[in-house]
């Protein structure tokens, strides 16, 4: 969380074109708007950020979920029946 926050600062506060541009904003969104939106995501190291984040999650879904329940299934059906 605070490395995709940290990230996400250094990026945005280190472009100065960002705030003259963002003042000169209209109320609503545009496809300017979204447009700079998707362009931020793909600027560097958001995507590792964002594929970190996936692995992360991934890795503690299989610590807790997924082995949990493998090693204490029956062998029959393809567990270790360690319970």
């Amino acid at each position: 969380g605070f490395l995709a926050i940290g990230l996400f600062c250094l990026l945005r506060f280190q472009d100065k074109k960002a705030a003259k541009w963002e003042a000169n904003l209209p109320d609503g969104p545009t496809t300017t708007t979204k447009r700079s939106i998707t362009q931020m995501l793909r600027r560097w190291p958001v995507p590792l950020v964002i594929f970190m984040r996936f692995s992360q999650g991934f890795a503690q879904f299989a610590i807790f979920e997924v082995v949990p329940l493998w090693l204490i299934s029956d062998r029959a059906v393809g567990g270790l029946n360690m319970s």
